[in-house]
């Protein structure tokens, strides 16, 4: 029984221990990162080349990379697209190197937006980055959503910030060597997150694989507009957003509604082996939408909340046409 006992305990100490992570160097994490990412591209139809990490920022028990590569078709020679990564690093003493998240985006590789933005949450922390190919913009000056200004040094055309009082960034202008504004650099961000309180109606599916949350709500940036989002949420996500402790950041389709528009176009992504669309009835007495797809298949499907949502095996296949059902 003592012996049971005993290792009982060090079974439960094991189990703390090795689920407990801490901040790693920040050689190990960029080798960790550079070498996930060209095991990544090996059977890809494109190379990774000029691989670089740009910048590394320890916060809290985690170090995030940024790194650049410019991505080149194998068939092809020519540079098509430049992008950027920021992974969440931390290290487990017993599994290693982790990324926690992934977060990054593309530009054209000579020329584009001045800035290419991405954003994530991990731990209490909002972190958002930014890449440009603007050779001019030294700093990165960056309009929160409450109002604040702050200013962060880009590095290797890269920029990085982060916050624990749930502040989001609004939009984001380039400054030069002198801090003076560069014209034509103001870039908004898109990636606003939501909770269900933003919500002026809301729409669940659940499905095997998790939660599908639709929701609708009015944006004042960069214009008033009226905005739909579809996010696919699993596991832990789930929980949060159950117990209303969860940001919603998922596909977003924003538009400034005619007149005379009742049915918004549809958000399309792929949640496991299916392909889901959904959107917006504007029309409140609308209760069934006709969807045509490509391929020639044609659903009926019924307004829920003001939703409209379908869903079918994995297809490459698009939707031509949304119609109200008479």
């Amino acid at each position: 029984m003592v012996l049971l006992a005993f290792l009982s305990l060090i079974g439960i100490a094991y189990a703390i221990v090795g689920n407990t992570s801490y901040l790693p160097g920040k050689q190990e994490a960029a080798n960790y990162v550079l070498k996930r990412y060209s095991h990544s591209s090996a059977s890809a139809s494109f190379d990774i080349r000029d691989g670089r990490i740009s910048q590394i920022q320890p916060l809290g028990k985690m170090q995030l990379v940024v790194t650049r590569y410019t991505q080149v078709e194998n068939d092809n020679e020519a540079a098509t697209m430049a992008f950027f990564f920021i992974d969440f690093v931390t290290k487990y003493p017993v599994r290693g190197l982790e990324s926690l998240n992934t977060i990054g985006s593309s530009l054209p590789a000579t020329s584009g937006p001045a800035f290419a933005l991405v954003s994530g949450d991990q731990d209490e922390y909002y972190i958002i980055g930014g890449a440009s190919n603007v050779a001019d913009i030294h700093y990165a000056e960056l309009h929160w959503l409450e109002g604040t200004v702050t200013k962060v040094p880009m590095v290797d055309g890269t920029f990085l910030a982060f916050n624990s009082d749930g502040a989001q960034l609004a939009w984001v202008v380039g400054l030069d060597e002198q801090e003076k504004l560069l014209s034509d650099t103001l870039t908004y961000n898109y990636q606003i997150n939501f909770s269900l309180s933003d919500y002026s109606a809301i729409r669940e599916i659940f499905t095997d694989e998790g939660l599908i949350v639709m929701g609708a709500f009015s944006s004042d940036t960069p214009q008033q507009q009226e905005c739909v989002e579809l996010t696919y949420l699993t596991g832990e996500n789930v929980a949060k957003y159950l117990a209303d402790n969860g940001a919603l950041n998922g596909q977003r389709l924003c538009f400034e509604p005619g007149a005379d528009e009742v049915v918004t176009p549809a958000i399309i992504t792929t949640v496991g082996d299916q392909t889901v669309a959904g959107g917006r009835i504007l029309d409140g007495m609308v209760e069934q939408v006709h969807i045509e797809w490509a391929d020639g298949l044609q659903q009926t499907e019924s307004v829920v909340n003001g939703f409209y949502f379908t869903q079918r095996p994995n297809t490459s296949s698009t939707i031509l046409k949304i119609s109200v059902r008479d």
